[in-house]
């Protein structure tokens, strides 16, 4: 295995990783208003009758933008004690 097909093969996992982000907090985003539109239609109708799902398009890239913000931040201290341990003392199971 060459070293150039090694940095491509992390290149194709970096934009599938993307692809799956986003496909994720799109459906999340779709998910989430319609279960919005129709509790507040049974909250506030009073018979319980369906309302209109109002998705904001404007509000889907924010929405992805705060779910990366928020993956990367639960993420980032479990990396940093992850990136400080010595793969020698792990392996030899000294740890």
């Amino acid at each position: 295995v060459e070293a150039g097909d090694v940095r491509e093969c992390h290149h194709v996992a970096l934009l599938v990783g993307f692809a799956r982000a986003v496909f994720a907090g799109s459906l999340g985003y779709l998910v989430g208003s319609g279960l919005a539109a129709w509790l507040g239609a049974r909250i506030f109708s009073g018979d319980g009758g369906s309302g209109e799902a109002i998705l904001n398009p404007v509000l889907l890239p924010i929405v992805v933008a705060l779910a990366l913000v928020v993956a990367i931040a639960g993420s980032t201290p479990s990396i940093r004690s992850t990136l400080r341990m010595d793969p020698s003392a792990i392996l030899r199971a000294d740890a």
